[in-house]
């Protein structure tokens, strides 16, 4: 299983290069839309890695994308820096899983 990585900042791409991850980096709509056609149609590839900033602004053609299709799995990454929205996720899935607020 491949993991792969679409990313729109050059510090991310090197770091999970160096830990053996294969990507891109993209900076327009078409680049993305390539970037990921060519990932999901690779039927190596088990997870795509996708910026945080980035699967926000294809929300709604990812969320369709997981909805379709179980595999490959579609995972949103922060950028480095944005350590506080990692708590606010992980404090968000607490809450929604347990139904109670820490």
């Amino acid at each position: 299983m491949k993991i792969f990585l679409i990313a729109n900042n050059t510090e991310t791409f090197a770091g999970m290069r160096l830990a053996g991850v294969d990507g891109v980096i993209v900076h327009t709509d078409e680049e993305f839309h390539e970037a990921f056609d060519k990932a999901f149609a690779d039927k190596d590839t088990g997870i795509i890695l996708i910026m945080d900033d980035l699967y926000d602004q294809y929300s709604s053609f990812l969320i369709e994308m997981k909805l379709k299709h179980p595999m490959p799995l579609i995972v949103s990454i922060p950028a480095r820096g944005e350590e506080a929205r990692i708590t606010d996720a992980v404090s968000s899935y607490i809450e929604t899983a347990i139904g109670m607020k820490i």
